[in-house]
């Protein structure tokens, strides 16, 4: 998982409530899945002795399955979009590019439920299209980067590379808008470069680069 820090702008309280949330979504839907009713509890305990003659007649009709509650659909529901929306990510990460202007639908990468968390954000902001516009663009990066961070640097260099330029040439931004500050970005520009740039020499002629876009974002950074 990506640690990122969040600057004071306006509420950032919206990354910890959403993987609150998730969490509450995995456990309710785990402890449905795997508590069983108590009558099947009963049943699979170890079996009283039952006099010869007198076991119950064996059926072939088998028991029917519980209907999902309400709340059981609405958990299955919420979790199927989570991996479909982490599927988007991992398919085609290269497509994934910043979104500029009004943000007018829900991007596939976006689940329902984050959806819905997000535009609630953006909409106790001044400038809620605007806000709404930030929390995608930066819920989009934070996927890329647990997505790089998770892929194996033997198994998948090439993809791996890729991913990198694409963070690093997003870190900037990240700064400006106060997602970050700078020591984390340097932390990140750090660990990317190893794929971006794997000649030493190279990585110490970009990492002047780089640093230098990174200190001119802080410094129009968003208070």
């Amino acid at each position: 998982m990506s640690t990122i820090q969040w600057r004071s702008r306006t509420p950032r309280w919206w990354p910890v409530a959403l993987g609150l949330v998730s969490v509450a979504v995995v456990s309710a839907w785990c402890w449905s899945s795997f508590t069983a009713p108590a009558t099947e509890l009963t049943t699979s305990a170890s079996p009283s002795v039952v006099p010869a003659g007198l076991e119950p007649m064996a059926t072939s009709q088998q028991p029917t399955a519980e209907p999902l509650s309400v709340a059981e659909k609405v958990v299955a529901a919420a979790i199927e979009g989570q991996k479909e929306a982490a599927q988007v990510v991992e398919r085609q990460p290269d497509e994934l590019t910043p979104i500029v202007g009004k943000v007018k639908e829900r991007p596939p990468y976006v689940s329902v439920m984050e959806w819905g968390m997000l535009k609630g954000v953006a909409e106790q902001h001044e400038k809620p299209d605007q806000e709404l516009n930030h929390l995608v663009n930066y819920l989009r990066f934070t996927k890329k980067l647990e997505l790089y961070q998770g892929l194996s640097s033997s198994l998948a260099p090439a993809r791996r590379m890729a991913l990198a330029e694409q963070l690093i040439q997003e870190l900037p931004a990240r700064l400006r808008q106060g997602d970050m500050d700078l020591r984390e970005a340097q932390r990140l520009l750090a660990e990317m470069l190893q794929d971006a740039a794997p000649d030493a020499q190279a990585r110490q002629q970009r990492s002047v680069t780089e640093q230098a876009k990174l200190t001119k974002a802080m410094a129009s950074a968003s208070p």
